[in-house]
């Protein structure tokens, strides 16, 4: 059997420069309240772990360059000596479940929230959580 061809990147020659994005200011949205829309589970270059979103809160921009604004919290999953993945009562999603009074991810969907900003390491401003 013949292996397929790798497709090769396109050159292209365009002129590039700094320039400047938009800044979103989140302080609008700080305070305020909003619903778990999503506790979906990923798998990252540390491992395994679990993206808790809102609902959208606002949508910032028009066409290609439309922003869906939403807080978010990431939390990580552990393994365990048989191999399954998931959470104890002293970790940090382990904590946060109990604090919504949760038993499962599922349950956190629907629950209030109320927003927050958090920096990141790159000294940007996003939305997070309670």
């Amino acid at each position: 059997m013949e292996k397929p061809k790798k497709q090769e990147d396109k050159k292209v020659d365009i002129p590039t420069g700094q320039i400047v994005l938009p800044k979103i200011d989140i302080k609008l949205y700080i305070g305020k309240k909003a619903k778990i829309a999503s506790a979906d589970i990923f798998e990252g270059n540390y491992g395994m772990y679990v993206k808790i979103s809102t609902e959208i809160v606002d949508t910032i921009g028009k066409g290609d360059q439309k922003i869906e604004l939403c807080g978010t919290k990431i939390l990580g999953l552990h393994k365990d000596e048989k191999e399954n993945w998931g959470w104890s009562a002293d970790t940090k999603l382990g904590q946060y479940l109990e604090k919504m009074n949760c038993k499962t991810l599922n349950d956190l969907i629907g629950k209030v929230v109320i927003l927050q900003s958090q920096t990141s390491k790159t000294n940007t401003d996003f939305l997070t959580f309670n």
